[in-house]
This record gives C-alpha cells, sequence and structure tokens, in this order.
C-alpha cells in the first residue's frame, strides 16, 4: 500500500500548518497544479477551478499525474510528459516522454524536475521536499510554472533566459562580468553549462566552466 497509518498522522500535522491554493500556469489561466491530498503527489487540470480535492480530478480533462515515493518520481495514470532534471534553455526545447507508470527518476531532496501537461502542453518544476518522501512545504513552494521561454535548472527551477552575454564592439570580443566569484552550484553544475566563461572585473579574473567546475585564470603577471 502506497498510504500508511503513519504517513497519515504525518500528514495530517503538516496540513495543519499550511495554506494550500492551487498554482495556476500564466500562459492559460485554466492549467493549474495542486497537491493530493496525501501531499505527496501532485496532479494538472485545465478546469480553472481552485482548491480541489481531487487528484487526479476525473471531473474534469487531466493534464498529468505525478507522486515522490520514498526516494523515487513515479508515474500513474492519468501519466505525465517527464522532463527530468536536466539543465535545459529554453524549457520548450526539453526533451520530454509520456510516462504512466514506474519509477521515473531518483529523487534529490530540494531539487526541482521538469514536467509538461499532457493536452495543453505547458510546462511545470517540481520541487521535492526535504526527504524526499512527501512535498514538505505549501503548495506554493512545490509547483512553479515555466514559461516556454524560461530556461530550468535542477537546483533553481524555472527562470527568465539569460541574453547571450558575449558581443563584438569594436573589434574586441566582450564576456559579460561579474564583481565576485560565480555560484558553483548553480551556474556550473551540469555538462550543459561546460564552456561558459565569465570575466570578474573586481578581482581581475577569467573563470572557464569545465567538468571539474569553474577554472579561474588570473589576468595579473606572475
Amino acid at each position: 500500500m502506497k498510504r500508511t497509518l503513519i504517513r497519515v498522522a504525518l500528514l495530517a500535522c503538516l496540513v495543519s500548518g499550511y495554506a494550500f491554493a492551487d498554482v495556476f500556469h500564466p500562459e492559460d489561466p485554466n492549467i493549474r497544479g495542486h497537491l493530493g491530498k496525501f501531499l505527496d503527489d501532485v496532479c494538472f487540470n485545465n478546469d480553472g477551478i481552485t482548491n480541489s480535492d481531487n487528484c487526479p480530478n476525473p471531473a474534469s480533462p487531466n493534464e498529468g499525474y505525478v507522486f515522490v515515493i520514498g526516494s523515487s518520481w513515479q508515474g500513474s495514470l492519468p501519466g505525465v510528459f517527464w522532463c527530468g532534471a536536466s539543465a535545459v534553455q529554453p524549457v520548450s526545447g526539453a526533451s520530454c516522454f509520456f510516462a504512466s507508470f514506474g519509477t521515473l527518476a531518483l529523487c534529490t531532496p530540494d531539487n526541482y524536475v521538469l514536467v509538461k501537461t499532457l493536452l495543453s502542453g505547458h510546462y511545470f518544476a517540481l520541487r521535492a521536499g526535504s526527504s524526499c518522501g512527501i512535498f514538505d512545504r505549501p503548495e506554493a513552494e512545490v509547483i512553479f510554472p515555466c514559461l516556454s521561454t524560461d530556461a530550468f535548472d535542477p537546483a533553481v527551477g524555472c527562470a527568465p533566459t539569460k541574453p547571450t552575454a558575449i558581443s563584438v564592439e569594436d573589434s574586441y570580443i566582450k564576456l559579460d562580468t561579474i564583481d565576485a566569484p560565480p555560484t558553483p552550484n548553480i551556474d556550473c553544475n551540469d555538462v550543459s553549462h561546460e564552456g561558459r566563461m565569465v570575466v570578474d572585473s573586481t578581482n581581475s579574473k577569467l573563470y572557464i566552466c569545465t567538468q571539474s567546475g569553474w577554472e579561474s585564470f588570473s589576468a595579473d603577471p606572475p
């Protein structure tokens, strides 16, 4: 059994401290994501109704369903388009597949995965709980709508796509500049990030993202 008496008791305590409200997609206000009553599942519908107790709602067209059990993400009917946890920019370029049963991926606590709704094709980032077994946070801190132009990163979820920072000015190649070392666990933690370069103009260093993380090179003579 997926549900247990111990889990029900624990969830009763969690629900008492949280205010839940469906999360609507800005590209279509009828598309909504919400948590199930056991707080370990997420489903999507396109009826525009708030705070449904049914997950998924059998009375309206289902847009997807996914849950966490133990340390893994699981698919279940009616299914969902699973896009995984690899960084992608934009999300509309993600490789997604229909999943209706079984383990989809291991769950990383507090990290995000990307899914796409079945009928409307809208994207959402889902944030795992602190121990993966349940979503131990309010609904709006679990389900995040992603615009089709957003970038997705498993550590931060969805965010607006950063414009290209490299340019050519007066025959000079110009890189983006920062005033401190780049953040290691966000901007250089995936194979798709390798090759990124940025200039720390305050500390006179060039940073290049490699398989080993950020490598720095000093602009000062030895």
